[in-house]
């Protein structure tokens, strides 16, 4: 079994690039009145704008490797994911064992299917990455997962592959399986494909020499969302950082307090460097779960293909 980073895919050859772009700085400032420097800037911008600065990134080289190589930005200002980055002995490390399951009969290929229609249809929950299917719908309560490429390269690629997934939550190992999708860019749309019924087992942990080896801006992003994430496994983490910071020992009743506090609008005053620190020391990280395809529903994908092309008529 292969991963490549790669986080869209083309509809040509169903491969996914992952993009970078980069920003140069002038390397000195200066007035904003000095019309000559002003002049020059506007130049070098309208430079830069003529110029394709997409590159391939490889798996085993981080796709941002200096502090002024910067992501691209989507239409609302806001950063694109940096992707995790893993060693190729990594990565065999924790696949080893893991199968790709043969899907007999061949799955129904036609139930690719946009966000909109699987949430005002099937019942998913807009923009969530994982849930359970909402009440009223025929598939209610089940588990639905739809990761990114974006931020997690090493993900399933095909029908009944496995593959890695990095996350601080770990309610995938709540649930035997969960209905995966991944996503898929066709003419310039990105759809959602049913790739099967996956089961989930931690397998380790990106911390230390791992975390450090990534790139300044995959952490500065990792720690920018567990100081400002709401959900209970990022307000624990907060809790367990500052309880270590200050001193305090880190118990179950420790963090309760923690995040008692927290509920008053009180909490300990954090840094993205207290974050990263306690990743790169070993305190906390980022898990890495395997993802083993156990099964394809036939009915399921021919559900979601038979809606799709009542949609498309």
């Amino acid at each position: 079994m292969t991963f490549r980073l790669k986080v869209e895919r083309d509809d040509q050859d169903d491969t996914k690039v992952v993009k970078t772009a980069t920003e140069q700085c002038p390397n000195s400032l200066k007035s904003e009145g000095d019309s000559e420097w002003s002049l020059k800037r506007n130049l070098r911008s309208d430079a830069r704008s003529s110029k394709n600065f997409l590159t391939r990134a490889r798996a085993r080289k981080a796709p941002y490797s200096s502090a002024d190589k910067k992501p691209k930005r989507d239409h609302g200002g806001k950063k694109e994911d940096v992707p995790v980055v893993l060693p190729a002995s990594t990565i065999a490390l924790y696949t080893a064992g893991v199968s790709t399951l043969i899907i007999d009969p061949p799955p129904n290929d036609n139930s690719l299917a946009s966000r909109e229609l699987l949430d005002r249809q099937i019942g998913f929950i807009p923009v969530r990455m994982e849930f359970h299917i909402r009440e009223h719908f025929l598939y209610a309560g089940r588990p639905v997962i739809c990761p990114a490429y974006k931020r997690n390269p090493y993900l399933p690629e095909r029908l009944g592959d496995s593959g890695l997934l990095c996350s601080i939550s770990q309610k995938v190992l709540n649930e035997p399986q969960w209905s995966l999708f991944v996503q898929v860019k066709r003419k310039k749309k990105v759809l959602w494909r049913y790739l099967g019924e996956y089961a989930f087992e931690r397998v380790g942990g990106l911390k230390t020499t791992l975390f450090a080896e990534q790139s300044d801006l995959f952490k500065s992003q990792w720690a920018g969302k567990v100081l400002s994430s709401k959900k209970d496994e990022y307000s624990r983490m907060r809790a367990r950082i500052g309880l270590r910071k200050f001193g305090h020992d880190v118990t179950e009743e420790s963090i309760a307090e923690e995040l008692d506090r927290n509920r008053e609008g009180q909490r300990f005053d954090l840094t993205a460097g207290d974050v990263i620190g306690a990743m790169q020391g070993g305190h906390e990280e980022i898990a890495i779960i395997c993802m083993k395809c156990i099964a394809y529903d036939h009915r399921f994908a021919d559900d979601i293909a038979a809606r799709v092309a009542v949609g498309n008529s």
